[in-house]
């Protein structure tokens, strides 16, 4: 039972990370059609869904209501019926035995956790390792392949997705794909490798992004540069992009990603600064950091509370209880309280997954 909650605990803190790095950087990989007709889903009701699946046993084949029905289970595989969680499971299985290069086959709705839903889990790892032996060259089938394998087979993930950028060199996202692969394994909290070398792998695959990026993917991938410069222990290249995120922040407060280049610019250069024993300017950097205007991904998963840890480590609690007070403006939850209190109180909180975001 105890290696279950720690795999549901585990899962849980990954979820959220993945998400915000999804939100942050840009569109999830199913932005389009498929991506609208499972959130549409999510909001179906009972009825509705009964008639879906009616619909569906008429015609199998019918993507766009097995989009909609997946999406709809898909919010209940944790706190549904067992009858829900299992139809999750059925159309999961169904998009990845029948449609691996659709769309949908890459999202979260259609992946299988290794921990509740094992048996589920160990088909549909048959199944892509299938399809990707079958189809080496289709760049569709590895990618959805890789995902699938996001949360629990990294390493297996990032086979594919290399395999991916072999055939298409010119691609961005494929890079952009595997650094936060190897972001995610780097993450302490999500029991990643505790040396730098995940760290430095990302902070590769991240920099050849940038190489044949736009200047929109530039803009909003630096952060992630500069994250993986942070884990590797590269503080050059943590000042190097932290500098950046903030210049090209001047003059575009207009856009949706203004916040989070104020935010974690200056915390990476907090890290710096205090990597240099400089305690003073480390604090100033949080302060800055805290004075963000928020941003979509900001104002609902929060602040980033490393930097702010490693202050409460050194003693360093008024600078802390500041950040936290700043932070409460856009991040309006009861842990930002909860936060000031424990620090007051001399203790070090536990920050959970906003040591990631």
């Amino acid at each position: 039972m105890q290696f279950h909650v720690f795999g549901f605990s585990l899962l849980c803190s990954s979820v959220l990370w993945l998400l915000a790095a999804y939100s942050a950087v840009a569109a999830p990989r199913v932005s389009g059609n498929a991506g609208a007709l499972a959130r549409e889903g999510r909001n179906l009701t009972v009825p509705q869904v009964a008639k879906l699946e009616e619909a569906l046993e008429a015609d199998p084949d019918d993507l766009t209501v097995r989009t909609k029905l997946l999406g709809y289970y898909n919010s209940k595989r944790w706190l549904g019926t067992p009858e829900e969680k299992a139809a999750h499971e059925r159309h999961a299985l169904w998009i990845i035995r029948n449609r691996p290069g659709a769309e949908i086959a890459g999202d979260h709705c259609a992946s299988l956790n290794v921990y509740s839903q094992a048996t589920g889990y160990a088909e549909g790892r048959k199944l892509w390792l299938k399809h990707a032996k079958a189809n080496g060259n289709d760049t569709s089938i590895l990618g959805n392949a890789a995902e699938f394998f996001l949360l629990s087979e990294r390493w297996k993930g990032i086979e594919f997705l290399s395999q991916a950028e072999r055939l298409e060199p010119k691609e961005s996202h494929w890079p952009q794909r595997i650094g936060h692969f190897y972001l995610l394994d780097a993450a302490p909290l999500l029991g990643g490798d505790p040396s730098a070398e995940k760290g430095k792998a990302a902070l590769a695959a991240f920099e050849r992004a940038l190489e044949k990026g736009t200047v929109r993917d530039t803009y909003s991938l630096v952060q992630y540069v500069g994250k993986s410069a942070l884990y590797a222990g590269d503080y050059a290249k943590v000042k190097k992009y932290a500098s950046e995120m903030l210049t090209s922040a001047v003059g575009d407060s207009a856009s949706w990603n203004y916040g989070n280049a104020v935010h974690h610019g200056n915390l990476l250069l907090g890290h710096a600064a205090l990597q240099e024993d400089d305690l003073t300017a480390a604090e100033e950097y949080l302060l800055k950091a805290g004075k963000t205007p928020g941003s979509p991904q900001l104002n609902s998963f929060g602040p980033n509370m490393l930097l702010a840890k490693k202050l409460l480590e050194k003693g360093r609690k008024q600078a802390v209880i500041e950040y936290l007070k700043l932070c409460g403006v856009f991040w309006k939850k009861p842990k930002i309280a909860k936060w000031i209190e424990a620090v007051e109180g001399g203790q070090i909180p536990g920050f959970g997954g906003n040591l990631l975001y």
